[in-house]
């Protein structure tokens, strides 16, 4: 085991609350996925995710003080390279320990304590008068719009089952009858798109991370309830595992920050947090907030219809 002084030692700074919870728990796990910016670890309990200190915070990530631009592939680690915990901190492999021990917890923050649909429509009408320009439209981002989405095959797809949800959500938030979102949409959708987390996968994730902010977790759950066995069906664990976060209200900062900003009417924080959102992935960001707008649409209309017109 390294030394104190050793160089490899590297502190964590940040660690998301799910993270924190498998790292607590965990006696055994290996590298289960390596980039060259940010690594993956499989333990006994859960997936977590490492970076430098560029990475953001979200719920399965641990923002260490290894500087900007560090290397992962250059550092000696491998592919199923073993990781050994004790208390306070972890090794991977035989070259690197990080320390756990002056570390700060980091969870997703609360939604607005007051909903007010007028007030929310005018922040989702700033989102999409900013996002207009700056939307990447290799995934899903265009169905943030209520015009038609680019003719993308990835956008072709979605298109109806996207169309059935947004019509299940404005019945059920008029009628509240049960939610039970048709399980062929669902599945056409979860795994759409490459990635490490597809666009699909990123937008039905967007979809829970809303529904609990407007403080519907039933709708949420009943949701999970049909994504999850379509997403375990696919085998990918790290989409699994993020979706998991987002089906309990637990998204990457950024996304909250946005989402909050949308609720509260705060177009100037709209356009702040857009530029973070943004960084998340090639078009992660901009799939999960598709997500997101599909949910408010519905909601807010059945709360403010004339918002609609």
């Amino acid at each position: 085991m390294a030394s104190p002084a050793d160089p490899w030692q590297i502190p964590v700074r940040i660690a998301g609350q799910t993270a924190l919870q498998s790292l607590e728990n965990a006696t055994s796990g290996r590298i289960a996925a390596l980039f060259e910016r940010s690594f993956y670890l499989s333990t006994d309990t859960g997936l977590v995710c490492i970076g430098d200190e560029t990475l953001y915070p979200g719920p399965l990530n641990l923002i260490t003080a290894a500087p900007a631009g560090t290397n992962w592939w250059a550092s000696g680690l491998c592919l199923n390279a073993p990781v050994r915990f004790s208390t306070n901190r972890f090794s991977v492999g035989h070259q690197i320990l990080f320390s756990l021990e002056d570390l700060q917890p980091w969870k997703a923050p609360p939604g607005p304590d007051t909903l007010v649909a007028l007030t929310a429509a005018r922040g989702l009408s700033g989102f999409r008068a900013t996002a207009r320009s700056q939307v990447r439209t290799e995934g899903l981002g265009g169905f943030i719009f209520k015009d038609e989405p680019d003719n993308s095959p990835c956008c072709r797809t979605a298109s109806r089952p996207i169309a059935n949800l947004n019509a299940g959500l404005y019945d059920v938030f008029r009628t509240r009858r049960p939610y039970a979102p048709d399980w062929f949409d669902i599945r056409t959708i979860a795994g759409l798109g490459p990635g490490l987390t597809p666009a699909g996968d990123d937008f039905l994730g967007g979809m829970m991370i809303a529904l609990q902010a407007l403080k519907e977790p039933s709708l949420c759950s009943s949701l999970w309830a049909v994504v999850e066995p379509c997403v375990a069906a696919a085998e990918n664990a790290i989409s699994h595992a993020h979706l998991k976060a987002a089906s309990q209200g637990n998204g990457a900062a950024a996304i909250h920050d946005l989402l909050h900003a949308i609720l509260a009417g705060d177009t100037g924080g709209v356009r702040r947090h857009i530029v973070e959102m943004d960084g998340l992935g090639h078009s992660s960001g901009w799939d999960t907030m598709a997500g997101v707008v599909t949910v408010l649409d519905a909601w807010q209309y059945e709360n403010y219809p004339a918002t609609m017109n």
